[in-house]
């Protein structure tokens, strides 16, 4: 039960020097906050070394304790939910929102989300009444075969409709994507499937990288050592050198 736990110890951290920094890079004073713990998801290249397939979560009124506590003791501009997947559990965005309306404590946040989830009745429109102000996504690919090979159970039409949803609430919309996946070769990456990302109003491209104990790491820990002439071999030896060429686990 999270709820029991003690609110974070803040008063160890010198929130004074922590604001005049962040403001001072960004131009505004953000914290964090955590809802839940873990993922129950199988995504094969996601390393869970804490938490693995468990996934327990803070009841809505436990979290908007804490916002209405940060709020009155730090004053944040903003909050950065740091959950692997913010209101994965059905109703919990919705009922957040309705008691940060209630309580009257809505703060400017950003959150991760999963694509289909935000499909689910009025998640989107629980998320603008709560104070989003923008949404990652872990998109990972615009290719239905490579979403597959990674175990994501996801749809590329199911990112691009929940992208299309959250533009549409004023909420900004940044994907988590993968170039050079394993099997990913140039003349997929030049078929035009990642038109979806035009979606966006933020992107962030991300390399996979070696995630040891993961199913990915297995497969492909031997294979760095092979030639290959798909992306994922090109990819790993001009950006991520180091971990290319040290095939050890």
């Amino acid at each position: 039960d999270l709820d029991v736990l003690p609110l974070p110890a803040w008063d160890l951290v010198d929130v004074g020097r922590y604001r005049e920094i962040w403001s001072a890079r960004h131009g505004y004073f953000s914290m964090n906050m955590a809802t839940s713990r873990g993922c129950p998801y199988h995504c094969n290249w996601c390393a869970k070394p804490i938490w693995g397939q468990r996934y327990n979560v803070r009841s809505p009124e436990s979290v908007v304790t804490e916002l209405e506590w940060l709020k009155t003791t730090y004053h944040p501009d903003h909050i950065w939910f740091v959950d692997d997947i913010l209101g994965l559990k059905p109703g919990w965005v919705k009922r957040f929102a309705d008691l940060v309306e209630r309580e009257r404590v809505g703060t400017a946040f950003k959150s991760l989300c999963r694509a289909d989830l935000l499909l689910r009745e009025d998640t989107v429109d629980a998320l603008r009444r709560a104070g989003a102000e923008a949404v990652w996504l872990g998109a990972e690919s615009g290719s239905q075969k490579i979403l597959d090979a990674m175990d994501k159970g996801t749809r590329v039409d199911q990112t691009r409709e929940a992208a299309r949803r959250l533009h549409a609430a004023g909420i900004k919309v940044g994907f988590f994507l993968q170039f050079g996946y394993p099997g990913e070769t140039r003349p997929r990456l030049s078929t035009g499937r990642y038109r979806h990302v035009r979606f966006l109003s933020a992107a962030r491209d991300e390399v996979p990288s070696r995630r040891p104990r993961t199913a990915w790491a297995a497969a492909e820990l031997g294979r760095l050592r092979r030639p290959c002439h798909d992306v994922s071999r090109a990819v790993q030896h001009r950006l991520l050198p180091q971990a290319a060429r040290r095939a050890a686990p």
